[in-house]
């Protein structure tokens, strides 16, 4: 299983943004944010046509499982992600990362179709892109949806993603 690393962080509501940390776990698969504020972590490998499904386990929600988006992130350069360090709008699905995201409450983010999509602590949710018919499959339990991605490229770079927000969420990204 590939290892998690960092995206963005920050406390939003403090000038400059505070960083925010958060531990991943020593086979780089689980993270728990430490205290309040955006925190995004991507896959450190990119999906394939022959790798095409991640799992996410949502260990602890801190409550508030609206507050943690599952999707993809594109793939950033090693210059936009130094600028993203610290800067607003650090989630899966913002105008400054980009990508595609539900988050737990159901609220779908970027520019996709897909039906509302729950899910909280305890849930697994399994992910699958198709990148010839440029859809991400999330499954949960016996509920699954099909969103339809119409700008994804066969050839692009994919990365699975998770963004928190709440101190003590906790996911773990998981081999399907």
């Amino acid at each position: 299983m590939p290892k998690l690393v960092k995206v963005s962080s920050h406390w939003p509501s403090i000038r400059p943004p505070l960083i925010i940390s958060c531990t991943i776990s020593e086979d780089g698969t689980t993270v728990t944010l430490i205290a309040d504020g955006q925190v995004t972590l991507r896959s450190s490998q990119p999906l394939s046509a022959a790798n095409s499904k991640w799992s996410v386990r949502i260990l602890e929600d801190a409550d508030k499982s609206d507050w943690i988006r599952i999707g993809l992130l594109p793939k950033l350069s090693s210059d936009q992600l130094i600028e993203m360090e610290g800067k607003k709008s650090g989630y899966i699905a913002s105008q400054t990362l980009g990508g595609w995201a539900a988050r737990g409450d159901g609220k779908i983010f970027g520019e996709w179709q897909c039906p509302p999509f729950l899910f909280a602590k305890g849930a697994t949710v399994k992910c699958e892109v198709d990148f010839s018919a440029k859809t991400l499959t999330l499954k949960c339990g016996n509920r699954s949806v099909v969103g339809t991605i119409p700008s994804i490229k066969i050839d692009e770079a994919l990365y699975p993603a998770v963004s928190l927000y709440r101190a003590g969420q906790k996911v773990a990204f998981m081999e399907t």
